[in-house]
């Protein structure tokens, strides 16, 4: 087995014991129970630096901030903007690196293998999105035109790119696509539901996202201001806004043929 080394010329058993080779390039063999074995024999540092080689500066940090909650997740003595600097060499963020982010109750997603948090979802988004998922799930499991998924759920459009939004449905013509941990490709439609800390990237980044790939409706609704925006596939196969309803309104859609959505009874609170 080849020697692995830390930058203080170490070479932990731990990582003898899991099984893991190391030359100047990335970490043959480390995951699952190996790396869980890693994480529980190495101090702060050495696991900062095995993880900054398998992954990346910012993942490291996470890692090693959930793992050492005494630490802000750099070892003693460590640079950040030496941390950033590595962070950018090491190139774009993966599905494989995404599922080691911390189950910290807020939103962890990757756009063009760039990560993204936004905070946990307010009372006002989950009583709205409550509805509106009872109401497509109701119609769609009538009529038997697929199935209507909630997040938290991985919707993996390719390794740098993943999401979790708030609501989607899937069509039995494109059922393939799901798996038992995720959805692997496009849903039919997508549904965001705005805060503001996530305007921005509901209304420009996702949208731009989502029509690269194979999403046929986007819908962005904001209960706070009372606005529910619909955006589809045109002639030239871009995304742009077919409809905007602004407190009240009758929603529509081709993919749910005689299904109206009062959006006013959508908003109301009780």
């Amino acid at each position: 087995m080849k020697k692995i080394l830390t930058p203080n010329g170490r070479v932990p058993e731990a990582f003898a014991r899991a099984g893991v080779v190391r030359t100047n390039g990335p970490v043959e063999a480390a995951t699952g129970a190996a790396l869980r074995q890693i994480a529980c024999d190495l101090d702060c540092g050495d696991l900062f630096y095995f993880l900054l080689r398998r992954c990346t500066g910012l993942l490291a940090i996470f890692c090693c901030a959930r793992m050492f909650p005494g630490s802000n997740g750099i070892p003693e003595g460590g640079d950040s903007m030496e941390m950033a600097r590595m962070e950018s060499a090491a190139g774009r963020l993966t599905y494989e690196d995404f599922l080691l982010f911390p189950d910290d109750g807020r939103r962890h997603e990757l756009i063009g293998g760039e990560h993204f948090v936004t905070p946990s979802p307010s009372t006002v988004h989950q009583r709205f999105l409550r509805k509106l998922s009872s109401i497509l799930d109701d119609y769609v499991s009538e009529k038997k035109l697929g199935e209507v998924f909630f997040a938290p759920l991985d919707v993996v459009l390719s390794p740098h790119d993943v999401v979790e939004p708030d609501l989607i449905f899937i069509s039995n013509e494109r059922s393939d696509r799901l798996t038992e941990k995720n959805v692997q490709g496009a849903p039919d439609l997508v549904v965001e539901v705005i805060s503001e800390s996530s305007r921005r990237l509901d209304k420009k980044t996702k949208r731009t996202l989502y029509e690269r790939y194979d999403v046929i409706e986007y819908w962005l609704a904001d209960p706070e201001l009372g606005i529910f925006e619909i955006y589809r596939r045109d002639e030239a196969n871009k995304l742009v806004k077919a409809a905007e309803y602004e407190d009240a309104g009758k929603i529509t859609s081709p993919l749910f043929p005689e299904l109206i959505i009062d959006l006013e009874n959508l908003l109301k609170t009780g």
